[in-house]
């Protein structure tokens, strides 16, 4: 039995299995709209994607990886607040996310692979049972794909679902062959603030023990930066799609450098728009924090994790939150400790 941990985001898709560790986005594109991929390869290179045929929707091929050319056509994605984990546009990614993991093993090609997958939910919705309910049902059962005329078929025998923040707790108290290793945060009150794509989630950590009390899950993710980056860039004249700005945003801010090209000849700067709403999306990130958390002189840090915590601008962060902690490699943190909750399952024992 495999264990294979999805962490299925509102922008991006964070998956692992014993073998690999993959980050993708969460969206994809019918491949008749795509263009010709042999073509596009000519212009810079081989490109990182694949067709996809799921048997929930096979009358269509997707295309979907890691340089999906949002230049080319607006995607399906799948960002959603209410009742996603019952969409298409959800399950398909789940058969994706599943498929890609399967290409490592052989003998999801020869006959069925049969797998544990541990994924997380905000704390708001591990609390309501339809939610949960509705997710499992999603991944629990059989899937079959197609992947580059490759036939893969995977069997979820079981799923586990834990609290998303909690990833980032378990990566951190837990070693990569699974055991329990000391740290602070056992026996601390901690917050942790776990920025993605779509939601901020709040929530506060007293000895392990999620509060109740102290949690918020609010529609403030990255796509707000993306969209307000997009109002002011549309205001000055210019036409770009907010995966196209997802894009620019990602690979710039290794250097804080943010450069658009509308057409492959000129290229436009746009640090300091780009810089700006970066610092204003910073302040409001914090302020929604602090509303939750009243009480920072009795806790040891607030952990900052999620897939768009390196958008964050880290000194303005600091000076409002003084006890800030970016977590390492935040951007996969939680799918790496849904791993590792599967190891102390027994999974791949």
């Amino acid at each position: 039995m495999e264990l294979f941990a999805l962490d299925i985001g509102n922008r991006q898709v964070k998956i692992k299995s014993e073998k690999t560790l993959k980050v993708l986005p969460a969206y994809f594109v019918e491949s008749s709209k795509y263009g010709d991929r042999m073509t596009m390869n000519l212009r810079g290179g081989k490109r990182q994607t694949s067709d996809y045929v799921s048997n929930k929707d096979d009358a269509f091929t997707y295309v979907w990886g890691k340089d999906l050319d949002v230049d080319i056509v607006k995607p399906t994605d799948s960002i959603g607040f209410t009742n996603r984990y019952e969409s298409r546009e959800f399950k398909l990614l789940v058969d994706f996310a599943l498929a890609e993991l399967a290409r490592d093993y052989p003998h999801a090609s020869e006959s069925m692979l049969e797998v544990v997958v541990v994924t997380g939910v905000p704390t708001g919705d591990y609390m309501q049972n339809d939610i949960l309910f509705a997710l499992s049902k999603a991944i629990k059962g059989d899937h079959s794909v197609v992947v580059d005329d490759l036939s893969l078929n995977i069997r979820v025998k079981e799923v586990f679902v834990v609290p998303q923040p909690m990833g980032t707790v378990i990566d951190a108290m837990v070693d990569d062959q699974g055991a329990m290793q000391e740290n602070p945060i056992e026996e601390s009150t901690v917050g942790i603030a776990d920025i993605g794509g779509g939601t901020l989630l709040i929530d506060l950590l007293r000895k392990m023990n999620m509060e109740t009390n102290k949690r918020e899950q609010l529609s403030e993710g990255a796509y707000t930066l993306y969209e307000a980056i997009k109002r002011e860039l549309n205001r000055d004249g210019h036409h770009i799609s907010v995966y196209e700005i997802e894009q620019m945003v990602r690979e710039g801010s290794a250097t804080n450098e943010y450069y658009w090209s509308p057409n492959g000849k000129t290229t436009l700067d746009f640090t300091q728009v780009v810089m700006r709403e970066r610092i204003k999306y910073t302040r409001d990130t914090a302020s929604s924090i602090k509303a939750v958390y009243k009480e920072f002189d009795r806790m040891q840090a607030v952990l900052v994790t999620g897939g768009a915590a390196n958008l964050l601008v880290k000194s303005e962060f600091a000076s409002a939150i003084p006890n800030a902690v970016f977590v390492n490699d935040s951007e996969t943190a939680n799918v790496r400790g849904f791993y590792k909750y599967g190891l102390l399952q027994g999974v791949n024992d």
